[in-house]
């Protein structure tokens, strides 16, 4: 079994977050992982991040998500999860 992890792309708030997703997402398929995973921090669920998501749907395995601090910025955790799209969850407070 193979993943990759990456965390806190912070993707709308850097200049170059669309090629720090798209750079992993390629990262991934080319070493043919299994799944991916962040671990929080990713982005924000206004219609501006709606690249990031895309970039990260298209991966064509498994995707999870953690959810991170300043993902709880704006949102509360079922919203988060809603948004995000995250099948299963496990929430830990």
């Amino acid at each position: 079994m193979r993943f990759a992890i990456a965390s806190d792309f912070h993707a709308p708030d850097v200049p170059d977050g669309k090629e720090r997703v798209t750079s992993f997402i390629k990262a991934a398929e080319s070493e043919n992982v299994d799944f991916i995973i962040e671990l929080g921090d990713f982005c924000r669920l206004d219609s501006a991040s709606q690249i990031y998501r895309d970039l990260w749907n298209s991966f064509g395995g498994d995707k999870y998500h953690v959810i991170g601090n300043h993902d709880m910025d704006k949102y509360i955790s079922e919203e988060y999860v809603n948004g995000m799209g995250m099948v299963r969850t496990l929430l830990f407070f």
